[in-house]
């Protein structure tokens, strides 16, 4: 009489409402964060210090005029060949709007998206076109 085993494959992510990947790898993993957009209650003063004191420069302004005592209402800067690093917009001061992940592909961003999910992240917005540089 052959005996009867049961041998259970693929069972690293569970059996009943598995996750969708192996809970071993470790986070989203994106190599670095590609912008954060910040809120200031100055953003000027926020683009001054990044453009004279970090050597960033603007690549994109929002303001209230064109004359030299305008207002800022929002800022992007780049320190490289980025189409912007961060940026601030007028706001609560330390407040976060956004950060945005580099990531390789579509199939990387569906990845986070699933691993947020597991986690319980919210988010108020997928992705988007905001760095599609």
């Amino acid at each position: 009489m052959r005996s009867r085993s049961t041998t259970l494959v693929g069972t690293e992510v569970g059996t009943l409402n598995p996750d969708v990947f192996p809970r071993h790898l470790i986070g989203v993993g994106a190599p670095r964060v590609e912008h954060a957009l910040l809120a200031t209650d100055d953003v000027k003063l926020a683009d001054r210090f990044f453009c004279e004191g970090l050597d960033f420069y603007a690549t994109e302004r929002v303001q209230t005029s064109l004359d030299d005592d305008c207002q800022y209402i929002g800022t992007w800067l780049s320190a490289g060949n980025q189409v912007h690093d961060i940026a601030f917009i007028d706001g609560p001061p330390g407040k976060l709007h956004h950060f945005a992940f580099q990531l390789k592909d579509w199939s990387e961003i569906l990845r986070a998206g699933q691993l947020f999910a597991m986690d319980d992240v919210y988010w108020a917005r997928g992705s988007s076109t905001c760095s599609a540089s």
